[in-house]
C-alpha cells in the first residue's frame, strides 16, 4: 500500500502534465474541424486522387490496363480535338471568371455605398435564385434563348427577325451567359463584404480634396476594395 502511495503522485504529475495539451486552442480546434476535414478528404480529394491514377492507365471498352503510360497526356496534348477543347475551356473559364467580375463589382458597390437601410433586402433578392436547383437555372436560360424562347419571341415581335435564330443556343455564348448568371452571387457577396471594409470617410476626404466621383473610385474605393488593402477599422 506504501509503495502503491507513494507511486501515484508521479501518475497525478503526468496527467497534469497532459491535460494542458489536450485543453489548448490548438487541439481543440482540430478536433472540432477533424470531421469536417476527413469528410471533404473521403469525397473530394480522393475522387480527384483516383481521376490522376486513371489518367495514368489505358481502358479497352471495360478493362483497365493499370500500366503506367503517359499516352493519355500525349492523345490529349496532339490530337487536335482534344486541344480544341481544352483551348475553347479555357477561353470559356476566362470569359466567364472576367464577366462575372465585370458584373458582380458595380451591383456589389451600389448596394455598398448606395443601399442605405435596404441593404439587406437587396442581398435577400440577390440569394433567391439559389433556392432554386442549378440545374433549374440552366434550363431557364435554355427556355429564354431557345428556338421558340422568350428572346427569339420578342425580337420577332419587334420585327427585327422574321424567324427564330438558332445562333442563341448550344453554342459558347450561351454558356458564357448561363455560367456568367449562375456565379454571380458568388462574386457579388465576397465584393460587398470588402467595399463595406472600406473607410467611407477617406472617399469623403477624396472628395473634399478635390477628387470627383471616378477620381475617388479608382485611387481610394478600388484599391481599399481588394481584401489584402481594406483598413482594419
Amino acid at each position: 500500500m506504501t509503495a502503491a502511495a507513494e507511486g501515484s503522485p508521479p501518475l497525478t504529475i503526468a496527467g497534469a502534465r497532459r491535460s494542458p495539451l489536450l485543453q489548448s486552442e490548438a487541439v481543440q480546434g482540430f478536433a472540432l474541424i477533424s470531421p469536417t476535414f476527413v469528410y471533404a478528404l473521403i469525397l473530394l480529394v480522393l475522387p480527384i486522387l483516383v481521376v490522376i491514377a486513371h489518367s495514368f492507365w489505358t481502358q479497352d471498352y471495360l478493362t483497365i490496363d493499370h500500366t503506367f503510360t503517359l499516352e493519355n497526356y500525349r492523345i490529349a496534348l496532339t490530337e487536335p480535338i482534344y486541344r480544341d477543347l481544352l483551348w475553347r475551356s479555357l477561353y470559356i473559364s476566362l470569359t466567364v471568371s472576367l464577366l462575372t467580375v465585370a458584373l458582380a463589382y458595380p451591383i456589389a458597390y451600389f448596394i455598398s455605398f448606395h443601399g442605405g437601410r435596404h441593404k439587406s433586402l437587396w442581398l435577400f433578392l440577390i440569394t433567391i435564385p439559389f433556392w432554386t436547383s442549378y440545374l433549374l437555372r440552366v434550363m431557364s436560360w435554355k427556355v429564354i434563348l431557345g428556338y421558340n424562347g422568350v428572346l427569339n419571341s420578342g425580337l420577332m415581335g419587334l420585327g427585327i427577325i422574321d424567324e427564330p435564330s438558332t445562333a442563341l443556343l448550344y453554342n459558347s455564348s450561351a454558356v458564357i451567359i448561363t455560367l456568367t448568371h449562375a456565379w454571380a452571387t458568388f462574386a457579388i457577396l465576397p465584393i460587398f463584404v470588402s467595399l463595406e471594409k472600406v473607410d467611407r470617410t477617406l472617399v469623403e476626404a477624396a472628395t473634399d480634396l478635390g477628387d470627383g466621383p471616378l477620381r475617388s473610385f479608382l485611387r481610394v474605393t478600388l484599391p481599399l476594395s481588394r481584401p489584402a488593402s481594406s483598413p482594419r477599422r
